[in-house]
């Protein structure tokens, strides 16, 4: 084989980062473990028709749930396949450390100087001002046949591909939000929760278990079972709870309370800084979990950088063995995720084989919740300044069709009446603004499931090489809850409390009122997406009808909130009690489930 013609792998040259500069190359002698992600052999796969497609059997409660067993015989790439790989890491001093069936996927281990041998590329450090980075610019080579079995080859380059998407400021209503209001509002059921799991996936920062203890006091609830997980990357290094110290949180929570500047908490506490927005991502997500998952477990899966390390957390979060070893978790009942980045800097190889990730929890009946960003259509903090925007993205993973896109709300408080009134969210963080994200996908083509949808996409948002003027893309988000830390709950972190929000506050929270539904009705609610853009079925969601996501102060296309489905909220915020009725309702006979 090592003296065949060879091809490249499409999409495997490194997107890199704005403004990022070559520097030294990699040391040869350091070790990585590479991801040789293959075709499985059932076309069916990589088909998601029957997720997307609206028809009688749409219902989450016929979808049939595949088992891991199941999920191996879907996704086998096959015996012919895999020895492909294997011959190839033996005639390149590389080593088979792991194969699964299930990930369709084979792990190689080997020295720098190899990989770049036999992939035909040479990998160097970049830089840039979020730090260092490791990757190529030269397509992947395999031989010919090797290559027309592969997706994508992942791990060669770790270029970070996460941003979080929490934020706190100064509470404004009177008296705070409170878990319990929150409850009442969104209409979480009473639902037994023993067995099911909230995951979480999680690229840096921690927990104190401190804080968790402090926060459980004092929203009145038990603190269910939380464990952390561990995910090993391709340089060797594992994910894990890596809080900043207690006393410098303490110390930065106390500051960011009357603190008249970003600039100014940078200044005082440098790279500190965003360790703690790190800590702080981590600890609400975890706090909101246990506050509204009734006591189900959660699982915190803290992942390594880059588009492999996406790869490996998603799978780790539904129990597949990820790095070695043999994985006992149960599958959880939601996962949800606040963290995401641009499309356009995950590059397309990356989006598919992410993406292919997503739809495989769906069919393994698992219920992925995604922060729409914080930005509205600009959806990065790279391209924000005061007088405008440079570029219109939609914000990965929330833009996967296998997932439910979360945007933010801003609750008020009604004077005329108990409970809140609802607008889209946008609000001042320091000296730049902050809106729920949404638009118009530029990668994933429009499901079917919302074919009726009728908006535009604003100008100027970016497009997928191959995807001309006339593309259309999936739109998002589907559901918006409070993302505002003017009205949201008080998270504990550092022995200080600080309000939570940013739509990292909403994807957890709809991810708890997910699993607390799927309690109640007996039954997974992974295809919920595509259910929800059903006729008969919008009426689990308060509409929002009032607000936008400009955040660059008019100097670039944004969307407008209104009646039905909008880019800023989606749906709406959606009722517990009301999606038990309507999902209880609408369920299919046995005898037409058959049909």
């Amino acid at each position: 084989m090592e003296g065949n013609p060879s091809s490249k792998i499409a999409g495997s040259g490194t997107r890199h980062l704005r403004g990022a500069q070559r520097a030294e190359e990699v040391s040869p002698a350091q070790v990585l473990e590479v991801t040789v992600v293959l075709k499985p052999l059932d076309g069916r796969a990589h088909s998601y028709d029957d997720f997307t497609a609206i028809h009688e059997h749409n219902h989450p409660g016929v979808r049939q749930r595949l088992s891991p067993r199941q999920m191996q015989v879907l996704y086998d790439p096959g015996d012919a396949q895999l020895q492909l790989v294997r011959h190839f890491a033996s005639t390149h001093q590389l080593n088979v450390v792991e194969e699964s069936r299930m990930r369709h996927d084979v792990v190689l281990s080997g020295t720098v100087g190899a990989f770049n041998r036999a992939f035909r590329i040479h990998l160097h450090h970049y830089a840039h001002d979020g730090g260092r980075y490791r990757a190529h610019d030269e397509p992947v080579h395999l031989p010919q046949e090797l290559a027309s079995a592969v997706i994508a080859v992942h791990g060669l380059e770790d270029v970070p591909l996460h941003r979080f998407h929490a934020a706190s400021g100064s509470p404004s209503i009177s008296p705070p939000v409170t878990v319990a209001e929150l409850a009442a509002y969104y209409g979480f059921p009473d639902a037994k929760t023993v067995g099911h799991r909230i995951a979480l996936i999680e690229f840096g920062g921690g927990y104190h278990k401190a804080d968790l203890e402090q926060f459980a006091r004092g929203a009145g609830i038990s603190l269910p079972t939380i464990s952390a997980v561990s995910v090993k990357g391709s340089d060797g290094k594992r994910g894990k709870n890596s809080p900043l110290s207690a006393k410098k949180t303490a110390a930065i929570a106390t500051a960011w309370k009357t603190a008249p500047s970003f600039a100014g908490l940078f200044k005082e506490f440098g790279a500190d800084l965003t360790q703690f927005m790190a800590t702080f991502e981590v600890t609400m997500d975890v706090e909101l979990s246990a506050a509204f998952g009734a006591g189900a477990a959660v699982d915190v899966i803290f992942a390594p950088i880059g588009a492999d390390g996406w790869r490996r957390a998603i799978y780790a979060a539904l129990g597949a063995p990820v790095g070695g070893g043999t994985s006992h978790r149960k599958r959880p009942t939601v996962l949800a995720i606040s963290w995401g980045d641009s499309e356009a800097n995950f590059g397309t190889a990356s989006l598919k084989t992410i993406n292919d990730a997503l739809f495989a929890a769906q069919r393994m009946g698992v219920v992925v919740c995604c922060s729409s960003g914080d930005r509205g259509t600009s959806n990065t903090y790279a391209t924000q300044n005061t007088t405008g925007c440079e570029s219109i993205n939609t914000c990965f993973p929330a833009s996967s069709p296998a997932v439910v896109a979360c945007g933010g709300t801003t609750l008020n408080r009604q004077p005329a009446a108990p409970g809140f009134a609802e607008t889209a969210w946008k609000e001042a963080f320091f000296q730049s603004m902050l809106a729920s994200g949404g638009g118009m996908s530029g990668y994933f083509e429009r499901p079917a499931f919302q074919s009726e949808i009728s908006a535009s996409a604003v100008h100027g948002t970016w497009l997928a090489p191959g995807n001309g003027s006339a593309f259309k893309g999936r739109w998002l988000p589907d559901l918006a809850a409070n993302a505002a830390f003017s009205s949201g709950v008080a998270i504990r972190i550092g022995g200080v409390e600080l309000p939570g929000g940013g739509t990292s506050a909403s994807a957890p929270l709809v991810a708890a009122l997910l699993l607390r539904v799927s309690a109640a009705v007996g039954h997974p609610l992974a295809g919920l997406t595509s259910w929800l853009y059903s006729h008969a079925h919008r009426l689990p969601c308060t509409d929002v009808s009032v607000g936008d996501n400009d955040v660059c102060r008019g100097s670039a296309p944004f969307y407008h909130a209104g009646p039905g489905w909008d880019a800023c909220t989606g749906w709406g915020s959606p009722n517990g009690a009301k999606l038990i009725a309507a999902l209880t309702a609408s369920l299919p006979t046995a005898s037409a489930s058959a049909a």
